[in-house]
């Protein structure tokens, strides 16, 4: 049986001429990279407060990219580029995190989702690496006109047992990157699996379950093009097979 893997989407407000409507919204490069590796995607709705109730019938979890978080969540005034905050999905993707963990579900973190896994374990964050960060290097491929699809800068992973140790057996991988925040504060339940040149955390392992993994950039796009990228998601599938089998005889 396929595992059944859910994935948190972008609420956004949709003005049409009947009306106002709040609507949940996600890219299907996840969805296609997750079926592609032989999972079964689901949208998750941020609106359902029950998240131990969504977890009961799902083998793997997602947290999608997206706006930021609100730093109030880690104890910071809010900075003047920080914007996009949507404060009920902040609460949801939260408890999903938690309940996950929790459970021991295999769960992964993509860009927004790196930092809600930071954010929702004590860590904090850069509210802008560009401002903030003391010799940043250029963390938004897109000011330079390079394509969402392809690989932008390279980062280095750490020694370990750990998923990105298995699929970049050479010691970096080459990644794509859009995003204007960063961990600063690492939270002390995880562990740094990867960095960018100027020393930015790029991939986080939680060694207290038996997988769960966060990334800065997005593989889901990257996953049809480039096979290093497609394992991320291959590796989730698989754990997810685990559980589920784990679940089923328990």
């Amino acid at each position: 049986m396929k595992p059944l893997i859910g994935l948190t989407p972008t609420p956004e407000l949709l003005n049409m001429p009947h009306g106002t409507f709040r609507r949940h919204t996600l890219s299907d490069h996840y969805s296609r990279a997750i079926a592609a590796a032989g999972g079964i995607p689901v949208m998750l709705p941020s609106n359902f407060d029950d998240a131990d109730a969504m977890l009961d019938r799902l083998d793997g979890v997602v947290i999608t990219g997206g706006g930021d978080i609100n730093p109030a969540e880690y104890e910071q005034d809010q900075h003047p580029k920080t914007d996009e905050i949507d404060s009920e999905r902040d609460a949801f993707e939260q408890m999903v995190l938690k309940s996950a963990i929790a459970r021991d579900m295999p769960i992964l973190g993509i860009c927004r989702g790196l930092q809600m896994f930071n954010v929702g374990l004590g860590g904090t964050l850069y509210q802008d690496v560009e401002d903030l960060k003391p010799d940043p290097a250029e963390h938004r491929q897109q000011s330079l006109g390079v394509h969402a699809e392809e690989r932008f800068h390279s980062v280095t992973i750490a020694p370990g047992e750990h998923p990105l140790k298995e699929i970049a057996d050479n010691g970096t991988m080459e990644v794509n990157s859009f995003h204007h925040q960063g961990i600063d504060k690492l939270a002390s339940d995880l562990q740094a699996i990867a960095t960018a040149e100027d020393g930015l955390v790029e991939a986080v392992w939680h060694p207290g379950i038996s997988w769960g993994m966060a990334v800065q950039w997005h593989p889901e796009l990257l996953a049809h093009k480039y096979d290093e990228h497609a394992a991320i998601f291959r590796s989730l599938v698989e754990a997810s097979e685990k559980h589920h089998e784990s679940e089923v005889n328990s």
